[in-house]
């Protein structure tokens, strides 16, 4: 019978080392706590624009409701004179 033992030294490949680049890269290890801050400002991001997008479809929505009623009588005599 014949045991095989591992080599311990053997050589990483490429796929190894890419799959731990990126867990790195996921955990944040190594990359210190810019690296946190700037995950976490990017995550926020997609609220950002959501609020800041709904906030100006409701202004824009709001300016043609307007829009679309008559002038008061007040304001169409001055126009007239």
């Amino acid at each position: 019978m014949v045991t095989i033992i591992p080599n311990p030294d053997q050589p990483l490949n490429n796929a190894y080392r890419l799959g731990h680049a990126i867990t790195d890269l996921h955990f944040g290890i190594h990359f210190g706590p810019f690296y946190t801050v700037l995950v976490f400002i990017s995550g926020l991001m997609p609220l950002i624009f959501f609020v800041t997008g709904l906030m100006m479809w409701l202004k824009k929505r709001q300016s043609k409701l307007a829009m679309s009623q008559p002038l008061p009588e007040s304001i169409m005599e001055q126009v007239a004179s």
